[in-house]
């Protein structure tokens, strides 16, 4: 699992969970235990669909990270990659709740994915807020090390 941190300003929040290929092991396996080969390659194909979306999104986020100076991501760029995540986590979790029987899908994989929707979920509400708030205040002209306030202007 990797832990990506981003950090504008001096303020810094964790985004751990990017490349968590190991949050849906049991879900890739399904085709154990199934006893119709057709229900197996649906709900092995719907799911591979929906991971690799997932992926992809954590693979640009991950590149992000890796192409800003400190390695780390901004918020502002992030912000909408975030969201995209949180949904595509949202839509695979979506898809294993309904067909939890039809696909046997186990109950731990499941809570694991909601672990994780909720983690980014959150980190995607954090890193919004921050590049809005930043926005506000470069828009009001407002140096956000100074907590918001504006730089005196005039001889000194």
């Amino acid at each position: 699992m990797s832990i990506e941190l981003f950090r504008t300003r001096g303020t810094a929040l964790a985004l751990a969970g990017l490349a968590l290929t190991a949050v849906l092991p049991l879900t890739f396996s399904l085709s154990m235990g199934l006893s119709q080969p057709a229900k197996a390659a649906e709900c092995s194909e719907d799911i591979g669909n929906l991971s690799n979306k997932r992926m992809d999104i954590i693979q640009s986020l991950n590149k992000l990270a890796k192409s800003s100076a400190k390695g780390q991501l901004d918020p502002a760029l992030s912000c909408p990659k975030l969201r995209a995540l949180a949904e595509s986590e949202k839509a695979l979790l979506d898809y294993l709740a309904k067909n939890k029987d039809w696909c046997s899908i186990p109950d731990e994989a499941i809570m694991n994915l909601n672990k994780s929707y909720m983690h980014s979920k959150e980190i995607a509400g954090k890193a919004c807020a921050f590049a809005a708030q930043e926005k506000k205040n470069q828009a009001a002209g407002s140096d956000p090390l100074l907590g918001g306030q504006k730089l005196p202007t005039g001889p000194l």
